[in-house]
């Protein structure tokens, strides 16, 4: 893939990350809050994210470049391994909050 599909895909990426952003900040403003329907509308937010990562991580790996690129998650910059680090540490403790929720 030639430069330009190099800067479609990580324009993507950006786009996709931020969807991502907004989505966690969703259910961790719920979970915190206590104002959701109930923890099975949070398992499926969960897993919703989780499938929005998962995408996220498809369209770094389509160029070299775009799996070296830096991108930025509330304001910090990761490299993309760290980043998928993070955000499966993040899932993680989502999903253990979710599980004492009942969900």
């Amino acid at each position: 893939m030639g430069i330009f599909g190099s800067f479609s895909a990580i324009n993507r990426a950006n786009k996709q990350l931020k969807i991502i952003e907004r989505e966690l900040d969703g259910l961790i403003e719920e979970i915190q809050s206590g104002n959701y329907y109930s923890a099975s509308s949070l398992r499926m937010k969960h897993q919703h994210i989780h499938r929005d990562i998962d995408v996220f991580i498809n369209i770094i790996l389509e160029t070299r470049v775009s799996m070296q690129a830096p991108y930025f998650f509330k304001r910090q910059e990761f490299h993309p391994a760290a980043l998928a680090e993070f955000l499966g540490r993040v899932m993680g403790e989502l999903d253990k909050e979710i599980t004492l929720r009942g969900g």
